[in-house]
């Protein structure tokens, strides 16, 4: 299927959506790159304008497990946000609320209008990205960004919360179940943050509710 195709499979899933809000679709296509296609975009787009059905909210479930251990009135940096991070925006709806707290959304496609309240970078971080003016990180399956997010958070000695994704990074074995394969990959990233926690530090392991029928670890490093 082409990315053509997929943009307009997904179109007509969330036709009601594009009705409502044309505009979106214009901002859909704009965020796509040739060489790229960002499956998370229609599901990011849909939970901003509360057109998401609840148990695909993903972003719901992880911002409670979030605030379970962290204040949100920090500043804060969302990593691999998306091209419009919904996450993010949730996040300064709390601190608009609180009057308190700033949130940072990175991803090198991001796109936003620039009356946003929500501060951007627009890049890719690696394992030097200095992020140490932030308070808390956090990432919702990040992918190839969770072993940099571990690294930078234990160069700066930053708590962070990291949903891990169903993605392979390394090579795919068609002699093994993708699914062995995916909770094999788990473990070893729960190894290497165990691995990089400062003495004050702990990792706690989470998973969310089961309502949103996915069971990827949740990653919670917090201060002692």
């Amino acid at each position: 299927m082409t990315k053509e195709q997929k943009l307009l499979q997904y179109k007509k899933i969330f036709s009601e959506a594009y009705e409502s809000y044309p505009e979106i679709w214009d901002i859909i296509q704009e965020g796509f790159q040739e060489s790229d296609y960002r499956m998370d975009a229609v599901r990011q787009i849909a939970y901003a304008i509360q057109m998401l059905p609840e148990k695909y909210n993903f972003y719901k479930g992880f911002l409670e497990i979030v605030k379970r251990y962290h204040a949100i009135d920090q500043n804060i940096c969302e990593i691999g946000a998306g091209f419009y991070p919904a996450l993010s925006r949730d996040i300064l709806k709390e601190q608009q609320r609180l009057q308190k707290g700033t949130i940072t959304a990175i991803d090198p496609d991001i796109i936003l209008p620039k009356h946003s309240k929500i501060k951007t970078r627009r890049e890719s971080i690696t394992s030097q990205t200095n992020l140490q003016e932030y308070d808390l990180l956090l990432a919702y399956m990040a992918c190839d960004a969770t072993i940099p997010i571990i690294d930078i958070a234990n160069s700066y000695h930053k708590p962070y919360v990291i949903g891990l994704c169903g993605c392979l990074h390394e090579s795919y074995n068609p002699f093994l179940p993708i699914s062995y394969q995916i909770r094999k990959q788990h473990e070893s990233i729960i190894w290497y943050a165990r691995n990089n926690l400062e003495p004050n530090m702990e990792l706690i392991i989470e998973t969310l509710p089961k309502q949103y029928e996915i069971d990827f670890p949740v990653l919670v490093k917090k201060r002692k």
